[in-house]
């Protein structure tokens, strides 16, 4: 059976069409998360924010000594589907201390349903990605171990609605649309109950009832309100297993209201990657054979 690991040193010669991220709006940003509150000193040990040169910020959650999970559009240049993060382009990780650590990647992990997809269309445009029938999830292997940060498990069971939920990152305080002033980037968290697809049919929405098999395939969604935003794509989406939180999603995307409606841009739903073993495109099988236990 042919592996479905897809390493972007090798699959980056096999695209024919490039995404890019000069159009619609940016899919990883420098602008805490909408309506949430600092999280607590190890609270959420396992979260990271990842970022290359000061730019490019993104947030993680360690999941194996030297992997750290988040979302495909962190770690790929959309506009060449090459990977930011290698043997030469170290990646910043900011621990949850608030200290900063540069590591060596060894290899970057992409679905491969995604790299086939954003090889065919836009995936920097949220509009578009929303409908795009693949998973938003990526895998940074360092060579050396990550000191200063737990390891979260990986939660390989569905959720369901009205499941309690953890979102985290280290994104916007006011809306996606709102330069965000502050000097120093704090990590923030919200509890949340997972919400139902139908969520993300509202005015203004990237999607309609025709487009619910695939997204709600690939991702589990959470209302918005304590909303995520750039800076906050690739955090993890916890759900408490006993005394601990595992990994049950990825965050990669959301719907707003109308400019006219919300300038701001708070979200109304934010979309979190699906982890378990039902999701559309087979991401736990993924994660178990490029070595995410």
């Amino acid at each position: 059976m042919k592996r479905a690991l897809v390493t972007l040193a090798t699959a980056a010669a096999l695209l024919l069409v490039a995404c890019s991220d000069e159009a619609g709006r940016a899919v990883s940003g420098d602008d805490d998360l909408i309506g949430g509150t600092t999280a607590k000193s190890g609270e959420l040990p396992a979260t990271v924010g990842i970022s290359r040169a000061g730019k490019n910020h993104c947030t993680a959650a360690r999941v194996g000594e030297r992997q750290l999970l988040t979302a495909a559009h962190c770690v790929l240049n959309l506009s060449t589907l090459s990977p930011r993060y290698d043997a030469e382009h170290p990646v910043t990780v900011m621990l949850p201390s608030g200290a900063t650590a540069a590591h060596v990647v060894k290899a970057t992990h992409v679905h491969p349903k995604w790299i086939e997809r954003c090889a065919e269309t836009l995936c920097s445009v949220a509009a578009v990605t929303a409908k795009l029938d693949a998973p938003d999830v990526a895998v940074l292997e360092l060579t050396a171990p990550i000191e200063g940060a737990t390891v979260a498990p990986v939660e390989r069971e569905a959720l369901a609605p009205g499941d309690g939920v953890t979102i985290v990152g280290f994104g916007c305080t006011k809306g996606v649309h709102v330069a965000d002033d502050r000097a120093v980037k704090e990590l923030l968290s919200a509890e949340q109950e997972v919400a139902t697809p139908a969520s993300a049919l509202h005015d203004g929405s990237y999607v309609e009832a025709t487009d619910e098999p695939v997204f709600s395939g690939n991702y589990v969604l959470t209302r918005g309100r304590a909303g995520l935003c750039p800076g906050d794509s690739g955090g993890p989406l916890y759900v408490r297993r006993g005394a601990t939180l595992a990994v049950a999603g990825v965050n990669a995307n959301y719907t707003l209201l109308p400019d006219d409606v919300d300038g701001a841009g708070v979200p109304v739903t934010n979309w979190h990657t699906r982890l378990d073993v039902g999701s559309r495109n087979g991401v736990a099988a993924w994660l178990t054979e490029i070595g995410v236990r």
